[in-house]
């Protein structure tokens, strides 16, 4: 399934995401909610479905995706997460995104609530196949 590319902040590295993976998010406009929750909502999700989702933090990486999702069904996914209003991919971000897409690693930019339940019930779907 592809989503419409967000005109906006974003369009460098969705476009990048969205024609290798086939999947991108739209931006929700006019909210005030801050990244934490967000990410906080990401995490709690992935650990109800039965998966992992580990803090990234690389000393002298500076950019690196937030989280490193491993789904139950075995899967490594990276996410990025940003708040829906103004969040902006910085450009050593917007590199490491790159040069993860080039290592055939699955790199998603997550803004909001309702693409943190696509990201959900997308997994879910994944891990259901695979058993």
């Amino acid at each position: 399934m592809i989503y419409r590319v967000y005109r906006g902040i974003y369009r460098g590295i969705i476009y990048i995401v969205c024609k290798m993976r086939k999947k991108c998010y739209n931006v929700t406009k006019g909210s005030k909610m801050k990244e934490s929750k967000v990410e906080r909502r990401l995490v709690t999700k992935i650990k109800a479905s039965g998966g992992k989702a580990y803090k990234w933090e690389s000393p002298g990486n500076a950019g690196v995706p937030d989280r490193i999702i491993i789904t139950p069904a075995g899967k490594v996914i990276f996410v990025e997460t940003k708040r829906p209003k103004g969040g902006v991919l910085s450009s050593r971000q917007k590199n490491q995104i790159q040069n993860l897409i080039k290592l055939k690693q699955d790199v998603r930019v997550i803004t909001n609530y309702e693409q943190v339940d696509e990201f959900i019930k997308e997994i879910t779907i994944e891990s259901k196949n695979s058993t």
